[in-house]
């Protein structure tokens, strides 16, 4: 138990009980007064309701002195005489103003720092670690509807304007001249960003699109676009490795580059790959959310994806319509257009068709990431792993 008394200046001081009765000096101000007892709590006092004229003082037994509160001043001095001020904790006074931007940064911190993945707790600790979570919130909306509207997240304002300027920027970046592919390539590493910041966005609750992807050094402008091709390869790993396998011994370098062109005709390979595209969701949602390959055991891959089977076939689906989307632009249409545009503009044509490219990719591209970070959203609880 601790005494608090509230200084003239405005300071909040917290002093032992052992205190009572004793001088101390406001580390603040420095101003010396007497503790008050152990049942004094500026908080209790009364506060008296508007229009009510608060109550009188309870009658004493003796009649105040003429000095009032300048005799009682001297008679409390006279009493401790040669006593010490004692040493007290200080709560310093904050003004809300602080205090707000104190609470608002350590919230932009939470929302920015990517977590870590790590095994799942006891299935008690595990709902309490979710609930205490901050970032991450119940979904509202039940997981069929979730889905159904990351087709049309363009109709939100705020994600239209995102998604224009985005799908706009690389037609930009390459009519400045001599620094057009720097711009591009800069604009798509950008990108790749951008999609995966979806995918942690959409996991922790938030439907739209992220309007800023923070980034302090140019390393974190190309950590996304390997986290993203790593997750792939990972994916596709069993297919290389028997790939590899397959090789014969003392194969010249050509003899190796034509057995991996033929690789696909495989059978063996083609079932390795599509049960790698089968897990590469989860394989991108454990790295974007964990932001590194640790943890990313086989096991640990199957049984998330197992959690759900309904839903997660469904994401998959959802994933062949986004990639079918987002292929749209290398079909021989648009090749067509690319001729006749060359046709008539000159050199500007493929420049005009790139712009209905860049956007239906674009598309594509975050229709699947919101997608995949659904999936966290809505069943999160039944993960082998939390991120912390």
């Amino acid at each position: 138990m601790a005494i608090r008394y509230e200084c003239r200046c405005g300071a909040n001081i917290r002093m032992p009980v052992s205190a009572a009765g004793k001088k101390a000096r406001c580390q603040a101000c420095g101003a010396i007064f007497t503790v008050p007892g152990p049942d004094h709590d500026p908080d209790t006092r009364p506060i008296p309701l508007e229009g009510v004229a608060p109550e009188p003082p309870a009658p004493s037994g003796r009649q105040p002195s003429v000095g009032g509160w300048l005799d009682d001043f001297a008679r409390d001095e006279k009493r401790t005489a040669g006593e010490k001020p004692v040493v007290v904790d200080q709560i310093p006074s904050k003004s809300l103003t602080q205090e707000l931007e104190r609470e608002q940064a350590v919230q932009e911190q939470a929302r920015t720092a990517i977590p870590h993945i790590t095994g799942r707790l006891p299935h008690e600790e595990a709902k309490a670690h979710d609930a205490e979570r901050s970032g991450v919130i119940a979904p509202e909306v039940p997981f069929w509807e979730d889905l159904l509207r990351s087709f049309a997240f363009p109709l939100d304002a705020s994600n239209l304007v995102t998604y224009l300027i985005l799908g706009i920027a690389p037609f930009v970046s390459w009519c400045i001249p001599m620094a057009g592919p720097f711009l591009a390539l800069v604009v798509h590493l950008y990108i790749a960003a951008f999609c995966m910041e979806i995918v942690r966005e959409t996991a922790a609750g938030e439907d739209r699109l992220p309007e800023t992807v923070w980034m302090t050094s140019a390393l974190d402008l190309v950590r996304p676009l390997f986290h993203f091709l790593g997750a792939t390869a990972l994916a596709m790993l069993p297919a290389i490795i028997c790939i590899l396998a397959t090789i014969e011994p003392g194969s010249g370098v050509m003899a190796v580059i034509r057995h991996f062109t033929r690789a696909p005709e495989m059978p063996a390979v083609q079932v390795l790959a599509a049960a790698g595209l089968l897990f590469w969701p989860v394989i991108v949602l454990a790295v974007a959310i964990g932001g590194s390959f640790n943890g990313l055991w086989p096991h640990i891959v199957v049984r998330t994806a197992l959690c759900a089977p309904g839903a997660y076939l469904a994401i998959c689906g959802t994933l062949l319509i986004a990639a079918a989307i987002w292929i749209l632009p290398s079909t021989p249409l648009f090749s067509e257009l690319y001729v006749k545009a060359t046709q008539l503009l000159g050199r500007r044509g493929p420049l005009v068709v790139s712009l209905p490219q860049d956007l239906i990719s674009l598309y594509g591209m975050i229709v699947a990431m919101r997608t995949i970070g659904l999936y966290y959203r809505h069943y999160k609880h039944k993960f082998p792993w939390v991120a912390e």
